[in-house]
């Protein structure tokens, strides 16, 4: 969304946070996250009311001035109304991919894999209701619908065509190693417009998880003859995706394949992020981001 400084819009956004604060000469004010599908700002409320605090994920229409704080767009509220029949849908961020295509690419990800025991199992838990729509984190990366599936598919083209460099790897375990080293993700976080983490979600972690899933879809799934050799490295891919312990990882990658879907994933990570914070600075006056505490430095923009 191009805004022009100075002008006045009219327009309908999702409440994605408001924070009441204290003027420093007393009174207060609040400070509103909004967003549209994959855009967001900064609203300032400076006539605010008690009785006007809001929630996430209501969808409010604002007449605002378009200002600027420290080179980024802000909003100056001038009037605010709840609409209580919006369609959802219209505010969800969502993939920039498109969708038809990263189906046709998680389909074909998963008919490589030559085990066919382990491709049902792959196929299983991909079939579950809403994995294809789900989030792949509650901020960092992808946090938006069909998150999960286009960084489960980006890791996995990147760990293939890795894969294709060297000798002796396992494409079969490699493949469903990280098609499924996120599956936790579908537990431990809420659904758009939440994206809150579960309870279990804090308890356990997606790792874990993610494991548990392997484990449980076998149990239901007699039929499918996958060696205790092949379940411990799969399983070691999902355990030890995150690479360090310090990381979250319970260990670290001991197998090449593991190795491989570690680094793919991370360049996944750190690459979207870079993507993310250009467009979130589309309308940016500044040369570079603040700080990006995950990547540990700034980001270029331009």
């Amino acid at each position: 969304m191009k805004l022009e400084q100075n002008t006045v819009i009219i327009e309908q956004f999702m409440v994605k946070e408001h924070t009441v604060k204290t003027k420093k000469a007393g009174g207060e004010f609040a400070q509103l996250k909004l967003r549209k599908q994959n855009f967001e700002i900064i609203a300032m409320d400076w006539n605010f009311k008690p009785e006007n605090i809001l929630q996430s994920g209501q969808i409010i229409e604002v007449r605002a001035e378009v200002g600027e704080y420290n080179g980024e767009p802000q909003l100056n509220l001038k009037a605010m109304t709840i609409i209580e029949d919006a369609n959802m849908a219209d505010f969800m961020p969502s993939t920039y991919k498109d969708l038809k295509l990263l189906k046709i690419d998680l389909r074909d990800l998963i008919n490589r894999i030559e085990d066919r025991s382990l491709q049902t199992l792959v196929q299983t838990i991909w079939d579950r209701d809403g994995m294809l729509e789900h989030p792949a984190a509650k901020a960092v990366h992808q946090a938006y619908l069909h998150g999960l599936l286009e960084h489960s598919v980006h890791v996995t083209q990147i760990a293939y065509n890795t894969s294709l460099m060297y000798e002796d790897i396992d494409t079969d375990i490699l493949l469903a190693g990280a098609l499924l080293h996120d599956i936790g993700k579908m537990y431990e976080l809420e659904v758009l417009p939440s994206c809150e983490y579960t309870d279990a979600g804090q308890l356990l972690g997606h790792i874990y998880m993610g494991a548990e899933i392997i484990r449980t879809t076998l149990e239901r799934r007699p039929d499918l003859k996958i060696s205790k050799t092949k379940l411990n490295l799969l399983t070691h891919i999902i355990l030890s995706h995150h690479g360090l312990l310090e990381y979250g990882s319970p260990v670290v990658p001991k197998t090449v394949e593991a190795q491989i879907v570690h680094q793919a994933d991370m360049m996944d990570v750190k690459v979207t992020i870079i993507q993310q914070e250009r467009r979130a600075h589309e309308n940016s006056t500044q040369k570079y981001t603040k700080k990006n505490y995950f990547l540990g430095t700034q980001v270029r923009l331009g």
